[in-house]
């Protein structure tokens, strides 16, 4: 994974180009006012213009050329813009993991219930995903815990009835720069 700092040098990069702001603009000097780690992805940094209120927001918002927040890939340096990203929100994560990377971020769901398998046997581990999971039948949570008591991740279709139901759809994720590295 990249480093912070290589993330911010990455960010500052790409703002400084002429061709990232609108019509004829000099790119402004900005700041970095927010980095933080997102496990599996990268890193969420949040900037702003100097020329702007520099205050930092309790929940910093604002997205678009006078400031706002960028993903920067924690394996190849790219960058991404997540519609309707909150800074303390992270329910995006496994859309842009899915649609940057192809793949899903591991299940926590997997691990816990690997455990109680381990150390208390199938019954709790079966309660316990039943409690946690509460659309799966007990058909699939037998087959999910068949699947992860061995180290492997469950099925897509298994993970997904884990997964809360999305209040609304899933973010648009745009890719604002190719890689980095």
């Amino acid at each position: 994974m990249i480093s912070s700092e290589r993330a911010v040098a990455i960010l500052e990069a790409h703002l400084a180009l002429k061709e990232s702001w609108p019509y004829d603009e000099t790119p402004p000097a900005i700041v970095i006012q927010r980095v933080k780690e997102i496990p599996y992805a990268g890193w969420l940094i949040h900037y702003d213009r100097t020329d702007r209120d520099l205050a930092l927001r309790e929940e910093p918002r604002a997205v678009g050329w006078n400031g706002g927040h960028l993903v920067v890939d924690g394996e190849d340096g790219s960058l991404h813009y997540v519609n309707a990203v909150w800074w303390s929100d992270d329910c995006w994560v496994d859309d842009y993991l899915v649609h940057v990377r192809g793949h899903r971020s591991p299940d926590p769901l997997a691990a816990a219930v690997r455990t109680l398998h381990a150390t208390e046997g199938t019954v709790p581990a079966l309660a316990h995903l039943r409690k946690a999971a509460p659309r799966l039948t007990l058909p699939q949570a037998r087959a999910y815990l068949t699947a992860v008591r061995d180290g492997a991740e469950p099925p897509d279709d298994l993970y997904e009835l884990t997964r809360p139901l999305p209040l609304e759809p899933p973010p648009h994720i745009e890719t604002v720069a190719g890689p980095a590295l």
